[in-house]
């Protein structure tokens, strides 16, 4: 019957196909507002996402930046605790009241 109709008045039929049914200019525009605000809400988040790895690569910097301290740190205490040991352990070998005093004193020093 639509063929019989193109045909009679002489309707393109591309015309027919993509023609609006009714008037639906409120769905049409409540539509469009609803996939802007969509679409907002997307950009929104890729942006939030893009901070938060930036963040995230600026933590893990400053993790690896404080575990080389902690590493440096933790180096120099050990290096300190045993030349404490040592000196210690001169002082309580030592016979002589003078080696024993220098030996205190080094300790004291440190």
């Amino acid at each position: 019957m639509i063929h019989f109709l193109i045909f009679r008045y002489k309707v393109d039929w591309h015309e027919l196909v993509n023609a609006a049914q009714g008037d639906n200019q409120e769905e049409v525009a409540r539509a469009q507002r609803m996939l802007e605000a969509a679409q907002a809400a997307c950009e929104e988040a890729r942006r939030t996402a893009d901070e938060s790895a930036k963040r995230e690569a600026e933590a893990k910097a400053a993790q690896a930046e404080l575990e080389v301290a902690q590493a440096e740190l933790k180096a120099q205490e050990d290096a300190y605790n045993n030349k404490t040991q040592e000196l210690t352990r001169k002082s309580e070998t030592l016979e002589g009241v003078v080696q024993r005093n220098k030996v205190n004193q080094e300790i004291i020093q440190d």
